[in-house]
C-alpha cells in the first residue's frame, strides 16, 4: 500500500533556547524552576524523532508531545525564542539531509506540531496496513479505524501548514500534498470494508458499491498528481506515486 515515509529532524534544544527567554523576560529563578520540564520535553523530543517502529506506544508518544507543545504554545513568545526546528522533505527518504535535499527551517512552533501530526499519522497509517494484511480478519475494523485517525491527522496537519502563510514548506507538507495523503488514507480505510465484504462472500451489489466508493477516494487522491508538469509530482520518487494511484483507482472501477 501506498503509505509515505517519516520525516527526519534535527535536533532542536528547548532547555537552552526557553531557559534563557524565561532569564531574560522573567527571572533567573523562573527559568531555574522550569529547567527539568524544557530537559524533559528535549528528551521527549528525542524519543519522538527514534521512533520508527508503527505501535500504539509511539503513536502515544507522539500525540504526548503535540499536547506539550500546544500547552506551551500561547505561554510563551517563540517569536523571541527564535528557536528553529529543521524538518526534511519526505521524498528524499535516507539522505534528506545531504548538502543538496529539500528541507525548512522555521522558529515556529505550528510548523513543529504538523511535521509531528505528520509522522503520527503516518505510525497510524502504518498500523493500519499491517493489521489489513494480517490473518487474522477480525483486525480489518480496526485497520479501517487506524486509516481513519491517520486521515484526520494529516488534515490537522494541513491546517497547520495553511496557519504559516507565506513561509516555503517542503513539498511534502504543502497544501495538496496533504491533501492527498487525508484522501489517500480515507481510501484505504474505506479498501478495509470492501476487503472485509469481499471475505464475507457478500452480494456482488455490494461489493460494487464499496468499490466505486473506494475508487472515488483514490481518484481523489491521484487528482494533484494527475498532470506529469504538476509540482507534487515532479516532488514525488520517480513518478510512482501518480502511477500506482492511477492503478489503484481504476482496479476498483
Amino acid at each position: 500500500m501506498l503509505i509515505p515515509l517519516l520525516k527526519k529532524s534535527n535536533p532542536a534544544d528547548f532547555a537552552d533556547r526557553v531557559g534563557k527567554y524565561l532569564a531574560s523576560v522573567h527571572s533567573p529563578e523562573e527559568a531555574a524552576h522550569h529547567a527539568e520540564a524544557l530537559k524533559h520535553l528535549n528528551s521527549l523530543r528525542a524519543k519522538c524523532l527514534g521512533a520508527v517502529e508503527p505501535n500504539e506506544a509511539n503513536t502515544e508518544m507522539l500525540l504526548k508531545y503535540w499536547s506539550q507543545l500546544s500547552l506551551v504554545e500561547n505561554r510563551i513568545d517563540w517569536a523571541v525564542v527564535n528557536l528553529p526546528f529543521t524538518w526534511a522533505d519526505v521524498w528524499k527518504g535516507a539522505s534528506a539531509f545531504s548538502a543538496n535535499s529539500s528541507r525548512t527551517t522555521l522558529p515556529s512552533l505550528k510548523w513543529e506540531q504538523a511535521c509531528v501530526l505528520f509522522n503520527c499519522a503516518v505510525m497510524h497509517a502504518r498500523i493500519g496496513e499491517r493489521e489489513l494484511t494480517s490473518s487474522d480478519g477480525d483486525k480489518v475494523k480496526s485497520a479501517s479505524a487506524n486509516f481513519r485517525k491517520a486521515a484526520g491527522m494529516f488534515l490537522a496537519a494541513r491546517q497547520l501548514a495553511s496557519a504559516l502563510g507565506g513561509e516555503t514548506l517542503t513539498p511534502d507538507m504543502g497544501q495538496d500534498c496533504l491533501s492527498m495523503m487525508e484522501n489517500l488514507c480515507l481510501a484505504h480505510a474505506q479498501r478495509c470494508f470492501y476487503e472485509k465484504a469481499s471475505r464475507e462472500n457478500m452480494k456482488a451489489s455490494i461489493l460494487a458499491k464499496l468499490a466505486g466508493g473506494v475508487a472515488d477516494l483514490y481518484g481523489a487522491a491521484h487528482a494533484p498528481l494527475a498532470e506529469a508538469d504538476s509540482p507534487l509530482n515532479k516532488a514525488s520518487p520517480g513518478g510512482k506515486w501518480a502511477k500506482e494511484l492511477a492503478i489503484e483507482m481504476l482496479s476498483f472501477r
